[in-house]
Order: structure tokens, then C-alpha cells, then sequence
């Protein structure tokens, strides 16, 4: 006997429903047999009379999806909290995040009157804290000194054109510094310049140490819905 409400199997002889409590039809009784796996039942019943209703069985659950977006939201604001933010606790994060150093440009090199030495380095996406630093000394002729630059790509284009560029740092006509330029959150190609075009006809010799620090987190898959995030908003 099968409950018509909620589909639980009964004993023949019962008149309510042990699950739900349902009266029991008595012209309604219907035995299931298994046979092979398959549902059947005894003579004089049919198979659409013993399958389980629609209603009955178990509803699919579309929220769970929706918790799976959610919590996959959450996590990216997390992420880009944690890679931007100058709270204490997203700072101490990024301290432990993997940590990358790398030398820039030759330690000795020689650069012509009226040109310009430099060095292109590239920054990954999602890297955090980005420090290009250093100490550099010049000498040759009666002026030692020389310019240094750190700039953009295109502010590099610009530079190499002739005109005046913007720079994340610029030392001045210097014999010797020592000198340091924080880049902004994020990949890029960059270019340390060392600049004699001022001088006419003296040579520099240039003694230079310089290094490329950064911390890069970021998974891969992460990095790459941020940019789609920030492309979608127009940023």
C-alpha cells in the first residue's frame, strides 16, 4: 500500500499513514515488488499506479548555487582588500605574501654625451608593495653627474621623443645618491634611466646597484577576474 500523499510504502492493513498521518484509502491498496531493480507490482494494478509522484521526490536546491556565488564574491573583495588596502591588518597580510627581488640594469656601464642608458623591467600582475631601489655614483670629466629617472612606458616614449616625461622618481643632476621609487599596485613595464644628454662631451662611467622588490600573491584565476571586473566598470 502506498500513501497517496507522500508516496511512503504501508502495510496492507493500515488506515493512516505512519509518515504523514494521512487516512488511508482502503480501495487504494497497492503492494510494490522489486524485481531486477525495477519497480513492479501484483496483478491488477499497473506501473503508474505504484511510481512515485513528482511532487514526492527529492526538490533540487538553487540556493546552493547561489551561496557558492557569493561566497566566491566575498573572496574576491577579500583579496582585493588584502592587495590595496593601508589598513595595519592588510599590511601585515602582504608581509607574508610571497616576496620577489630581482636586479635591474648592469652594475658598470658607460653612458655617451648627449644620450641617455636604460633598463626596462616588467612588474607582474598583482603584485603588491612594488619598490625599485638602489644606489648609483658617476664620474668622468670635471662634472661628475648624471640624471636618473624611473617612468612609465609611455612616459619613456615621451622621453626618448625629447620632451619632458613624468617620473615616480627623478634624482637631479647627482654625482652620487642613493634612491628609492614606489610603483602603484599592479603589473607593468617600467624603465630605470641614467641620462648624460646634458652633457656635450664628457662620458660617464656608472657604478650602479639596483633591485626590483614585490609581493605577488594573487592566484592566477583571481588576477584575471579582476581585470575583467575593473574592464567591465570601465576603470
Amino acid at each position: 500500500m502506498v500513501c497517496s500523499k507522500c508516496a511512503t510504502i504501508l502495510p496492507d492493513d493500515s488506515q493512516f499513514c505512519l509518515k504523514c498521518g494521512q487516512a488511508v484509502n482502503g480501495s487504494a491498496k497497492t503492494t510494490l515488488l522489486v524485481t531486477n531493480g525495477a519497480p513492479a507490482t501484483k496483478a491488477g494494478t499497473t506501473p503508474e499506479a505504484t511510481a512515485v509522484p513528482r511532487w514526492a521526490r527529492t526538490p533540487s536546491r538553487p540556493w546552493s548555487r547561489i551561496t557558492v556565488w557569493i561566497f566566491g564574491v566575498v573572496l574576491l573583495l577579500g583579496f582585493l582588500w588584502a592587495a590595496s588596502s593601508n589598513h595595519p591588518v592588510a599590511q601585515q597580510l602582504r608581509e607574508y605574501a610571497g616576496s620577489h627581488t630581482e636586479a635591474v640594469g648592469e652594475t658598470v656601464f658607460s653612458v655617451k654625451p648627449r644620450s641617455f642608458s636604460s633598463y626596462k623591467f616588467t612588474v607582474p600582475p598583482g603584485a603588491a608593495n612594488v619598490v625599485v631601489s638602489g644606489q648609483f655614483s658617476a664620474t668622468g670629466g670635471s662634472e661628475n653627474d648624471v640624471e636618473v629617472y624611473v617612468l612609465t612606458d609611455d612616459a619613456f616614449v615621451t622621453l626618448r621623443s625629447g620632451y619632458a616625461a613624468s617620473t615616480y622618481y627623478d634624482s637631479g643632476r647627482v654625482s652620487q645618491s642613493n634612491f628609492q621609487a614606489t610603483l602603484p599596485f599592479g603589473g607593468g613595464a617600467y624603465y630605470l634611466v641614467f641620462d648624460n644628454r646634458f652633457s656635450l662631451r664628457t662620458p660617464k662611467l656608472i657604478h650602479a646597484v639596483s633591485t626590483l622588490h614585490y609581493n605577488n600573491w594573487w592566484p592566477e584565476i583571481l588576477v584575471r577576474l579582476r581585470e575583467k571586473i575593473l574592464n567591465a566598470l570601465g576603470m
